[in-house]
């Protein structure tokens, strides 16, 4: 009883001094403290420090002070956080995992750089604690002494994202936070997840608008916790941090509850087909037979597929036709409204109910909704079917259409391409018609017979239509058919007749991939187009890409001349040669003689045009081509190479 009463006057004694204690001063508020330093540069002004393929060291006293918008709470960053301030953002390399119970989103910061370094990661720029050595390249390591150099203040609440559409993203919005809206992930993401999480692998899925013109990369991490998710079908706004990889523009989420895409798909594009599956296939030529047979409607349950031969992107074609070929025939789809479908996807279009009638002769299925037809896969090609004129206009109701090659005709009729030409070879006669709105309107019709790829096409009467420059002059300057024409005796070639991000297709050259499948694309920069090649983004574990210049005369001693530049140098994988057998077809059985050459190299900066000097090619007679090869590998790296004012000329 003694002892129960000692114990009652020690606890009534701990719990009477318990209570004079400050708690409410003793515990850290639940929202942090004020900072206890400021900063003194804007983010934007110190990434006016980076150098481009260089680790620059920030000797001066310099404190930057932001809020933190991503965290490692998802999984989605790694040893990484970003910070915002009101000129820009800027990625932080950190060596601390769960740092997001240190570092959250929301809370200010100050960052004291003086002894820092700051990168540029692949296009985006990064302040890491100290450099080292890789395989001989120089590179940006973690803050390591996060605790001296990262000043804690209050959770005030991360920024509210601006907004912004696919095409408005820009590199001043790298590394903030931008609210996306009216997208939606494309068809052939539908079903998938954000990533792998078997192999705990990255992905790449892709958000468009409802026009389908424009995507975007949302890349998550095989590690997030969300990565088994599946993305959502609707439609909405996405809130991520911009970044970009290389030339690639990505998007990267914090959590899923970035993620609003809870409204209706749009119905263009490509957005919300409802091709179900259940449809059955029928070949073109029924389609066509139907109609044939005096119906006009087609019947419910039928789908087609085929290959998209027509190219909307040259401008030839209204932006609601498509024209859809498969083994057996070819027919054109308009649809309710413009459609996003590109030159060689493969396509897939419910015509269950349709219309099926003659405009001016050329037979279409009508009033497609955009919906009805999805992208089962690009990439894809159809060889052209090998005619003279006078099979053509012989069999032009079964290949109306369709994708055609003539050989040996000429073009007449008018000095350039737009409007109605001629197209003649021995046996006949055809028009070649072309719109005002085609970006190749205002070419030149060429001098000397050459082979021409088209469309069979009709408007009151058979009538042929290309789908880019790369159809006149051989086979296409994208796959590497021969040149027809006479030998040029001189070339002067600056790319700027080219948009940005198309093929090259220049009539008289050539654009081969040997293994892979990119091509060298014309590319825009400071007002100055040129043309590049890269391994990067190819699905192939190789890549082999030639430019081919037409057939030179050699018969008098030649200069050639050009620039090149390069950007990401992993290896080089330029290089120069001329071949004096080469047929036009076939690269591999041609004896190729590599040339001398300054090019741009490791020890070039990044975009620097670097001059190759005057090639001496006297040593050469005959007719000669000269071919530029990049070859690069997706898996260990490439380096991203350009070439621009390519000449030859008389020594």
């Amino acid at each position: 009883m003694k002892y129960s009463c000692i114990n009652f006057l020690i606890l009534f004694g701990l719990l009477l001094f318990s209570g004079c204690v400050d708690l409410e001063f003793e515990e850290p508020p639940v929202d942090g403290t004020d900072l206890v330093e400021t900063g003194n540069t804007t983010i934007a002004e110190l990434k006016a420090m980076a150098r481009e393929g260089q680790l620059v060291e920030i000797s001066e006293d310099i404190r930057i002070q932001g809020v933190v918008i991503a965290d490692d709470r998802s999984g989605n960053f790694f040893r990484e956080f970003v910070m915002q301030d009101a000129t820009g953002g800027l990625k932080v390399l950190i060596n601390l995992t769960s740092l997001y119970n240190f570092y959250p989103v929301g809370r200010e910061l100050v960052v004291k750089c003086q002894g820092a370094f700051l990168g540029n990661g692949e296009g985006v720029i990064q302040l890491g604690g100290y450099t080292y050595i890789e395989n001989g390249v120089a590179l940006l390591g973690d803050i390591i002494d996060y605790d001296q150099r990262i000043i804690k203040g209050k959770i005030i609440g991360a920024p509210e994202p601006v907004v912004r559409s696919i095409s408005d993203l820009s590199a001043a919005d790298i590394s903030t936070l931008v609210r996306v809206q009216g997208v939606e992930f494309v068809d052939q993401d539908l079903g998938l997840t954000y990533a792998d999480t078997e192999g705990n692998r990255s992905a790449n899925r892709f958000l468009t608008n409802c026009e389908g013109s424009e995507e975007v990369i949302l890349r998550s991490s095989g590690f997030a916790d969300f990565a088994g998710e599946t993305v959502p079908a609707g439609n909405g706004s996405v809130t991520a941090v911009y970044s970009v990889f290389r030339e690639d523009a990505q998007l990267f989420i914090r959590t899923l509850e970035d993620v609003k895409l809870d409204g209706h798909r749009c119905s263009k594009g490509g957005g919300g087909a409802v091709v179900t599956g259940s449809e059955e296939s029928v070949a073109i030529a029924d389609l066509r037979a139907i109609f044939a047979a005096g119906n006009t409607t087609v019947a419910e349950n039928k789908k087609i597929k085929g290959i998209v031969v027509s190219d909307g992107a040259g401008g030839n074609w209204s932006g609601r036709n498509l024209v859809l070929q498969d083994e057996s025939a070819g027919i054109v789809v308009r649809f309710q409204d413009e459609h996003s479908f590109a030159l060689n996807d493969e396509v897939e279009v419910v015509v269950s109910g349709r219309e099926i009638s003659d405009f001016n002769g050329l037979l279409q299925v009508n009033e497609v909704p955009n919906n009805f037809a999805k992208k089962l896969a690009s990439g894809q090609s159809v060889t052209a079917r090998k005619v003279t004129v006078k099979e053509l206009l012989d069999q032009e109701e079964l290949w109306e259409s369709t994708l055609v090659e003539i050989e040996a005709v000429t073009i007449s009729g008018s000095t350039t391409l737009e409007g109605v030409t001629t197209v003649s070879d021995e046996t006949g006669s055809i028009p070649l018609f072309t719109r005002g709105s085609a970006d190749f309107a205002n070419a030149a019709v060429p001098a000397s017979a050459l082979t021409l790829v088209a469309v069979l096409s009709d408007f009151n009467g058979s009538q042929l239509m290309i789908r880019n420059l790369s159809d006149i002059g051989g086979s296409g300057a994208t796959n590497g058919g021969a040149f027809d024409g006479e030998p040029v005796d001189k070339v002067e070639e600056s790319f700027a007749d080219l948009g940005s991000n198309a093929t090259i297709a220049i009539p008289g050259w050539q654009n081969v991939a040997i293994k892979g499948q990119r091509l060298w694309q014309a590319k825009s920069f400071d007002a100055n187009t040129y043309a590049q090649a890269t391994a990067f983004g190819d699905n192939n574990s190789e890549m082999e890409a030639w430019l081919i210049t037409p057939p030179l005369d050699l018969s008098g001693p030649k200069i050639l001349s050009f620039e090149s530049a390069k950007a990401f140098y992993v290896h080089d994988g330029l290089s120069v040669w001329l071949s004096t057998d080469y047929n036009g077809e076939d690269l591999g059985a041609a004896t190729w003689v590599q040339l001398e050459a300054v090019l741009a190299g490791s020890d070039s900066e990044d975009h620097a045009w670097i001059s190759s000097g005057e090639i001496d090619l006297s040593a050469f007679s005959g007719i000669g081509y000269i071919g530029f090869k990049h070859i690069g590998n997706p898996d260990s790296g490439t380096t991203s190479y350009r070439l621009d004012n390519i000449k030859v000329t008389n020594k």
